[in-house]
């Protein structure tokens, strides 16, 4: 696209500002964002480097991770993505499954895969 996605904006709101806002409706306690807060520790790798990173700079045991291009992504969604992981446990990660397709960058991850 050639533009930074976070600061897209959709109905006036760019697209970080709205999943920001949805994680603290939730409750989350802690909001990292790869890329802008948290440099990538092992350079060039893609989203998988940023989730890294991510889940290195974590205090939680368990991180939700989303892309920032899905500003419509529901509350509701990632409640139920959360509920599902906790009730399962067999798995460090839960991923959305969405119209029968896999969302690899878009779930809950244990931090202990670090």
């Amino acid at each position: 696209m050639g533009v930074n996605k976070a600061d897209l904006l959709y109905r006036g709101e760019t697209f970080l500002n709205r999943l920001i806002k949805k994680a603290a409706n939730i409750g989350f306690e802690e909001i990292l964002v790869s890329g802008k807060h948290i440099a990538d520790v092992i350079p060039d790798r893609g989203p998988l480097g940023g989730i890294y990173s991510g889940l290195l700079a974590a205090s939680k045991p368990l991180c939700f991770v989303t892309s920032v291009d899905l500003p419509l992504i529901s509350e509701s969604t990632i409640k139920n993505l959360i509920e599902q992981h906790l009730a399962s446990r067999r798995h460090p990660i839960t991923v959305l499954k969405n119209n029968g397709q896999i969302e690899p960058l878009i779930g809950v991850f244990d931090r202990s895969l670090c």
